[in-house]
């Protein structure tokens, strides 16, 4: 964790145009949208069959470390949120509130956490899409977070972060 990311690695490269269009402008808000590394822990099956137990452990988490990147850089803490499986109804909304409000500038989620019923339109500028989701129709939804009425800007900026393996194809 104390190690810099590789300028080239996809987290360096959505922390880099998160800052570039943070600073841009006062009511560009973004979305970053991930299905992985959003945990700090995992868990997973130990012991003989029969009397297995589940052993729960730390783990690296790339949007854990993406945000104190941004914080780093001058961004404040307050205005990033996180919405994952944790988040419900009532604070997804008042997240999504925060976000067409400007006091939230950023927000981190997976598709089924920021897909569907959220309504963040009003000054997102732009998606960053860090992984591919597998089924087509969920990068739609994703997209329709942006591309709604109401949305203050004429034109959303959408970013692919591909790596040249599994994302590429």
């Amino acid at each position: 964790p104390e190690m810099a990311p590789h300028p080239d690695s996809k987290p360096a490269r959505v922390v880099k145009n998160l800052i570039d269009i943070y600073n841009s402008h006062e009511n560009a808000n973004q979305v970053v949208f991930m299905e992985r590394g959003m945990s700090k822990t995992a868990t997973r099956s130990e012991g003989e069959p029969g009397n297995k137990k589940k052993v729960t452990y730390p783990t690296f988490s790339t949007m854990r470390d993406m945000i104190e990147r941004l914080v780093q850089a001058g961004i404040p803490r307050d205005q990033i949120a996180v919405v994952d499986g944790k988040v419900k109804g009532a604070q997804r909304k008042a997240v999504a509130d925060a976000m067409n409000s400007g006091k939230v500038r950023i927000v981190f989620g997976s598709t089924a956490s920021l897909g569907v019923g959220v309504n963040m339109q009003n000054n997102l500028k732009a998606m960053h899409h860090m992984d591919a989701p597998w089924m087509p129709g969920d990068l739609e939804q994703r997209n329709g977070r942006g591309h709604r009425q109401k949305n203050q800007w004429n034109t959303v900026d959408e970013y692919r972060y591909l790596t040249d393996r599994i994302d590429g194809r």
